[in-house]
């Protein structure tokens, strides 16, 4: 009799009998560490009979067993993966190389996957329910586990259906996550879907991505702070697309503007309009990105130059405006519109950092030598100098600084003095 361990109480107790009879002679084979039924566990063990323990196939015989079934050799990965998921169990083996022959890798069929939903059927509820939601979730974070499911852990990792750690739970093995999950309804699993949910704001970036993911491809959801997070870890973690599928189906929340603006210009698409209400931060981040589409993606450099134009104008903040004027100085400089440029160099507050300071001082004397706007540039050149002589800058930009005055004293006709400031660099 095969998988002794996985018959009934009926069953194992006529088996038992047969055995105490010593009429008939009984072989059986069973799983060590699985629960076996007490008549059964009892006869047993009042029995001399010998045992064998047959150990597991070595990964090189496992991957000959494997190719026969399969009918091919496997290559290097599918080797990596059998010796991973088969564990030299003979069954195993069978299950993966009817996977592989059928396009499949993960896919526990015929008598192996009734084998296993019997042994998820012989679960309490409770320990189901933990069961399933660690299959689900894949694994299962511990923010995310019951306060009281240290024992229920411990012991379904001693059976060998979880496997626990300090950063969580994950399946024993992924032949009973996949069978698990396959016997699932959908309102099962967005009933799991919403436990995870409501741990959420306790997670890890990473972790919190893969849950909302999750949850969101089973119809759900998170709100209020946990959706902006949400958003911007979506973008983070490398899903744009998950970042905008949550702001168009989330509320009309102005703080997931920016964030969306982001994930937009991830895929390459060009973000509409900024809504109103955006505070100065989220404009001008909505901004930058907006405009970094247009420029990048669609080549829209005009379009892209005017939004950032248009921000100067509304936003107050001095560390945003200090933002948008370098933007706006690289995407103009790239497309050489000197008004831009000259825009933006002189946008630069006070307040910047010496070394921001420096490079718009100097691309606004070059700005106006190029547009023959002059009239302000010897005290451009003043602080230029200042700055260069209170540390900001390296030599080559205090060569920079003498080369812009350069090109003023030649549109000003001051040839002499800029023959010297050349010769001098």
């Amino acid at each position: 009799m095969d998988d002794a361990h996985l018959l009934d109480d009926h069953s194992a107790g006529l088996v038992a009998g047969l055995i105490a009879s010593h009429a008939p002679k009984v072989i059986l084979t069973m799983t060590t560490g699985e629960p076996t039924p007490t008549d059964l566990a009892g006869q047993l063990g009042r029995a001399s009979a010998p045992t064998i323990e047959l150990a597991p196939l070595r990964t090189e015989s496992a991957i000959v067993l494997a190719e026969q079934r399969v009918g091919r050799s496997l290559s290097d990965p599918e080797q990596a993966r059998l010796a991973e998921l088969a564990l030299g169990f003979p069954l195993y083996i069978e299950a993966l190389a009817e996977g592989l022959a059928a396009g499949e890798t993960l896919a526990p069929q015929g008598r192996l996957s009734a084998i296993l939903r019997h042994r998820l059927g012989r679960l309490t509820d409770e320990d189901l329910n933990l069961f399933e939601l660690v299959a689900l979730a894949g694994p299962l974070p511990i923010q995310c586990l019951p306060s009281t499911a240290d024992a229920k852990l411990e012991s379904l990792a001693r059976r060998g259906y979880l496997a626990s750690s300090e950063a969580g739970a994950d399946v024993g093995h992924p032949f009973l996550g996949a069978t698990a999950v396959a016997a699932m309804g959908l309102e099962r699993r967005r009933q799991l879907a919403g436990q995870l949910l409501g741990c959420a704001p306790e997670l890890g970036d990473a972790d919190l991505t893969r849950v909302v993911r999750l949850a969101h491809d089973l119809g759900l959801s998170p709100t209020g702070t946990t959706l902006r997070r949400a958003v911007e870890e979506a973008v983070n973690q490398g899903d744009p697309g998950l970042a905008v599928a949550l702001t168009e189906e989330g509320p009309d929340d102005p703080t997931l503007a920016a964030s969306r603006a982001r994930a937009l210009h991830h895929l390459n698409r060009i973000p509409e309009p900024p809504p109103a209400g955006l505070s100065d931060s989220e404009l001008v981040a909505y901004l930058t990105q907006q405009a970094q589409a247009l420029a990048f993606v669609e080549q829209r450099f005009d379009e892209a130059l005017a939004a950032l134009g248009d921000g100067l104008e509304r936003v107050n903040d001095p560390a945003g405006r200090d933002r948008l004027a370098l933007e706006l100085m690289t995407i103009s400089g790239l497309v050489g519109d000197m008004d831009s440029i000259l825009l933006a160099g002189r946008s630069v507050g006070p307040a910047a950092d010496d070394e921001t300071r420096l490079l718009a001082e100097v691309t606004t004397h070059l700005a106006e030598a190029l547009t023959l706007t002059t009239e302000d540039s010897d005290e451009t050149y003043r602080r230029c100098r200042a700055l260069v002589e209170a540390g900001a800058g390296d030599a080559m930009m205090s060569e920079r600084v003498e080369l812009c005055r350069a090109f003023v004293d030649l549109v000003e006709g001051r040839f002499p003095e800029a023959r010297e400031r050349l010769e001098g660099d």
